[in-house]
């Protein structure tokens, strides 16, 4: 592991950051990285001083495919990276640096690039949105199981990246539609899988008009939209 400190001496209390390449080198870049620099830690001045840490020990068996991971999620244990071009599904304990790799990937499922656009945690499991993946991918974080889900809703259509990401309200999974023509509910106990398109008599669905900024709010969830394409909220 690579330890690097930058400091502007302004007599606070250090602060210390440890940037995880999927944390301030891949996560937030994730579609600007190139396969000969996907290795390579950004340093970045965010305070009075800040400790970053390299984390490098990639499991052996990763294939690289352009982009790397669409994001990372925590288990409260451990850091969880979601592929989007690479082959597994990566873990890091950030207490070690030690990665492990999961590729097993269901039985009938092929992982291709750009997969997946979010994981979300929910009970011991990490369930990963799809983009251009056929299915939900649920990964036991116990057993280190997958299972996919894709019991889809009749009436529901995709032209190319299906869903921007999701958000858990306690209960269900909500998949935000990038193409698809509606928001997807999915039961992460028995994995039904539920759509919704009444959509606002006013409003005109269009591709890629919800970014991953979809949040909770009390028994409602609040999607944004991209400005150029719509003038208001999708509660």
């Amino acid at each position: 592991m690579l330890k690097k400190t930058l400091s502007t001496e302004n007599g606070d209390e250090i602060v210390k950051v440890r940037g995880l390449l999927i944390g301030l080198a891949i996560l937030l870049a994730v579609n600007v990285v190139w396969p000969g620099d996907w290795k390579r830690i950004a340093w970045a001045q965010v305070g009075p001083s800040i400790e970053m840490t390299e984390f490098a020990e990639w499991p052996d068996d990763l294939q690289l495919n352009y982009s790397a991971f669409a994001n990372g999620v925590s288990d409260g244990h451990h850091i969880w990276m979601i592929p989007q071009e690479v082959n597994q599904v990566v873990k890091l304990d950030p207490a070690t640096g030690t990665m492990t790799g999961y590729g097993n990937w269901p039985s009938g499922f092929t992982k291709g690039n750009g997969a997946f656009s979010q994981g979300i945690f929910v009970n011991q499991s990490i369930w990963m949105i799809p983009s251009l993946a056929s299915s939900v991918i649920q990964l036991d974080t116990v057993s280190g199981t997958m299972t996919k889900h894709n019991n889809w809703p009749s009436t529901l259509t995709v032209s190319s990246s299906a869903f921007s990401g999701g958000i858990y309200d306690g209960r269900f999974i909500w998949m935000v539609p990038s193409t698809a023509n509606q928001v997807v509910r999915v039961d992460p106990t028995t994995g039904e899988m539920t759509g919704y398109d009444d959509w606002p008599d006013d409003f005109t669905l269009t591709n890629m008009l919800f970014p991953a900024a979809c949040m909770t709010a009390g028994t409602y969830g609040w999607c944004l939209v991209q400005p150029t394409k719509s003038s208001g909220l999708i509660r």
